[in-house]
């Protein structure tokens, strides 16, 4: 793992065709920060750190050489992860788990303007359409990609159940313990 730091793996000592597996879970200092980071930004109210929360990525990188496109990284794996978060109705605590399917390649950032990637950002590689992304003065940043794709997969409106009753307007008080009189029935 010595190509890699704080998320930013070295590109130079890849070799052509080789797959490179990586197991990575919040025993890494950068994977904890992005499930710390997640939980900060998903629990308003309260000042709790995360306690039984994971976040692993599994993964394989393979450096291949394109005929327009030069070098560039085929990422394939999985990310899973469950984090704490607040519902949006009655700031519980409730919980949530991610499941991704991680399956992109890095383009040098000189590609970034090509006409051969899509308005969407999306690149026809080895039979199949993958979503692209940049490596910059020979690093690919995999820390950045994961914290884009965790937090685009994150539940914008999570709720503790989906029959939640919320918070009384007026006074705070949370409608699912107990009734409130400035809420008419």
């Amino acid at each position: 793992m010595e190509k890699m730091a704080n998320g930013l793996i070295k590109i130079s000592s890849f070799l052509y065709n080789k797959v490179e597996s990586y197991s990575l879970d919040i025993k890494t200092a950068w994977v904890n920060e992005l499930l710390v980071e997640l939980e900060k930004e998903q629990i308003w109210g309260k000042d709790k750190p995360h306690t039984n929360g994971f976040l692993n990525l599994n993964f394989d990188l393979k450096k291949i050489n394109h005929p327009n496109l030069k070098d560039l990284f085929l990422l394939n794996g999985s990310l899973s992860a469950y984090y704490h978060c607040s519902c949006i109705r009655c700031l519980e605590m409730t919980d949530r788990k991610i499941n991704l399917d991680l399956n992109c390649c890095f383009l040098s950032s000189d590609f970034e303007e090509s006409e051969l990637i899509d308005d969407m950002g999306k690149i026809f590689l080895e039979n199949e359409e993958v979503e692209a992304f940049f490596f910059k003065k020979g690093h690919l940043d995999l820390k950045e990609f994961i914290h884009e794709v965790l937090f685009i997969a994150v539940d914008p409106l999570p709720l503790h159940d989906e029959n939640c009753k919320g918070l009384c307007a007026e006074c705070g008080t949370n409608l699912n313990l107990s009734e409130c009189p400035h809420v008419s029935r």
